[in-house]
């Protein structure tokens, strides 16, 4: 699975989070328009920036792609959310991910079922040759170089399942009333990972062989939302965790609200980031 490598503060579509540290308490707080006045409408070209520092900081030479649009429930964009790929090069199309995700969840099955079989093998028909270690107060059994040969190839399907080691993400807010960076990982997006998945449930759904992706909505890392539409214009959503289809426009948002101390932090990581893209040589 695809590990996070940072995540900041996340707002959700059904509920808000607070700020990491934040007791419960009887606190005010501001209640944050449902789109982002003026002057807090994050530059797309603003956010590619800080989505390109902050990966080279962690990952070094990489390549990104355009941002994937993420919304809020009322419409207006909540997150720009930027996958790359290390390393130089061309970013692949959409559609060659999504192909090599599918191959990959395809070969996980039969490596699953193959780990199985050479594992019973050891422990049954090899017995004789395993040995077991102890370290302190543990003991350990010492695989055989077939079980490690198979555990490996799981491991690295499941990887190329996720883009770990390949691909990364970084996502950047769309509103600078909220955390700058939202979250993040070392792999690819829900976007790509779970977009077969979701467009099946959909298909199954809606009783077609066909649907378009409409729109995603993103209100927190575990918080998306794919809306696709049929042919003749029909309309769901299917959320993502857990997965599950939802009537169109069956979800509402709350208001969104800070307390005075999280508007000032979030205004200091604004300022510290933008100063910090802007010093980037």
């Amino acid at each position: 699975m695809k590990k996070l490598f940072v995540v900041f503060v996340g707002f959700s579509l059904i509920f808000v989070v607070a700020l990491a540290g934040t007791q419960e308490r009887s606190v005010s707080k501001i209640t944050l328009p449902d789109s982002p006045q003026e002057e807090n409408i994050v530059d797309v070209q603003l956010s590619q920036r800080i989505a390109l520092f902050e990966a080279r900081k962690r990952f070094g030479e990489i390549t990104l792609r355009k941002p994937i649009v993420g919304y809020s429930l009322n419409g207006s964009i909540r997150a720009y959310i930027f996958p790359f790929k290390l390393g130089s090069g061309t970013f692949p199309s959409d559609e060659e991910i999504l192909e090599r995700i599918d191959n990959a969840k395809q070969m996980v099955q039969q490596a699953k079922a193959n780990l199985a079989k050479v594992r019973h093998i050891a422990l049954t028909e090899k017995k004789n040759e395993i040995r077991v270690e102890t370290k302190g107060n543990r003991s350990y059994v010492v695989k055989t170089p077939e079980w490690e040969y198979a555990e490996q190839n799981l491991t690295d399907i499941e990887h190329k399942c996720w883009g770990t080691g390949v691909y990364g993400t970084v996502i950047v807010s769309a509103r600078m009333d909220l955390a700058p960076i939202v979250g993040g990982s070392n792999g690819l997006p829900y976007y790509y990972t779970y977009r077969k998945i979701s467009e099946d449930k959909a298909k199954e759904s809606l009783s077609t062989s066909f649907v378009s992706l409409n729109k995603y909505y993103f209100g927190s890392d575990m918080d998306q939302i794919f809306e696709f539409q049929s042919p003749t214009g029909e309309k769901l959503w299917i959320v993502m965790f857990p997965l599950r289809v939802v009537k169109h426009g069956e979800l509402k948002t709350e208001k969104l609200q800070v307390t005075e101390e999280e508007k000032k932090w979030i205004e200091q990581k604004w300022n510290k980031i933008i100063k910090e893209v802007q010093n980037e040589k």
